[in-house]
């Protein structure tokens, strides 16, 4: 296995990030000839809220399941931070995962250029992440994965500072996501960034969803996947029992994997899902 811990500048957030990279680069046959050969194509892999860049890596078997599928894994911190631009804040995370991420880590490794080889995926704060910037950037990517995504833009909107919860009150909504009376009807909505960009020709990255149904945030993904049917955008979605928890996401990100396609060198079989 090729896992590596980067340390690099990010001109997006002014400040030097961590983050980990696998890569099936190692992976040769018995003659040592090289199984995996780059350009290799990428997920990027977006972890939830109180979380790090490690979370994936700890938590699932994500390392395993790409060697399989010979699929480089980029998995960024985002902080508590959602993955938005907060300019104000020198904090452009949005502009970080969705363009410096994937300029920089193409420059550094032998990973594919092509659209159709690149996607994002994220749980919970990372699964709305990865719909917001998998939206906003679409023609970066082809395919986004979403796991009990952290849609709370309603709750955020009623929020007060009364909850015990820290990551509840309103005032840490406002600095994450600015002024909250017009976050329903700003691009920050995945439903918004949805019902604007199926008004135009452009070309929507494929989606997969999953929630699990003793998860407090089905009814939203519910929600969500209600504004994918009334704009008539394909996608796929998926609910099972399960909480917000790892073997949750776990399960989910095996599945996303295998439903983009790519050849499981376990069988030496590749479908075509993703173009289906």
């Amino acid at each position: 296995m090729t896992l590596l811990t980067v340390n690099a500048m990010s001109q997006s957030l002014m400040r030097t990030v961590t983050f980990n990279v696998y890569l099936p680069s190692d992976k040769v046959d018995m003659a040592g000839n090289l199984i995996a050969k780059p350009p290799y194509k990428t997920l990027y892999l977006l972890h939830g809220i109180i979380g790090d860049q490690n979370d994936w890596l700890v938590g699932t078997r994500i390392a395993s399941i790409a060697k399989h599928h010979n699929l480089a894994v980029v998995m960024p911190a985002g902080e508590n931070q959602f993955y938005l631009d907060q300019p104000d804040h020198m904090n452009n995370y949005s502009q970080f995962i969705g363009k410096e991420l994937l300029d920089s880590t193409r420059n550094m490794f032998p990973l594919s250029h092509k659209r159709e080889d690149t996607y994002i995926a994220g749980l919970s704060m990372g699964g709305y992440g990865a719909l917001h910037n998998g939206l906003k950037f679409h023609d970066n990517f082809s395919a986004i994965g979403a796991f009990s995504s952290g849609l709370i833009l309603e709750d955020a909107v009623a929020s007060t500072d009364e909850s015990p919860v820290p990551f509840q009150k309103r005032s840490y909504y406002k600095a994450v996501f600015g002024d909250l009376t017009t976050l329903l009807e700003s691009d920050q909505n995945p439903a918004y960034q949805v019902r604007q960009l199926a008004k135009s020709s452009t070309a929507i990255p494929q989606l997969y969803i999953t929630c699990g149904t003793e998860d407090s945030f089905l009814e939203a993904n519910n929600n969500f996947v209600a504004e994918l049917k009334a704009n008539k955008v394909p996608h796929t979605y998926e609910t099972w029992s399960g909480g917000h928890e790892w073997a949750f996401w776990d399960k989910s990100v095996e599945k996303f994997i295998d439903w983009l396609g790519l050849e499981d060198d376990r069988s030496g079989v590749a479908s075509d899902n993703i173009n289906g």
